[in-house]
């Protein structure tokens, strides 16, 4: 692995953590309306921090995972070489 490999990983890894912690500034600005949705859902406080932490956990296993598993695919086929 090359200079130019791990920049581009790198790269990469931004490319999805920025969106990632943008959504998750929203995540944490809906925590304020949890007593409301509480009673619109007929669940309780804790129901609805439990589905947050699932998305939110499952969002972020979801960005890495999309990252970084096509990739030895993409170096397989060869198509996006830039030598």
């Amino acid at each position: 692995m090359n200079a130019d490999d791990g920049l581009s990983r790198l790269l990469v890894f931004i490319g999805i953590l920025i969106p990632f912690l943008m959504s998750a500034s929203c995540v944490f600005s809906v925590v304020y309306l949890f007593p409301q949705l509480a009673v619109v859902f007929h669940v309780g406080v804790d129901a609805l921090s439990i589905m947050v932490t699932l998305s939110f956990i499952g969002g972020a296993v979801g960005g890495v995972s999309s990252a970084w598993l096509p990739m030895p695919m993409v170096d397989a086929l060869g198509c996006c070489s830039q030598h």
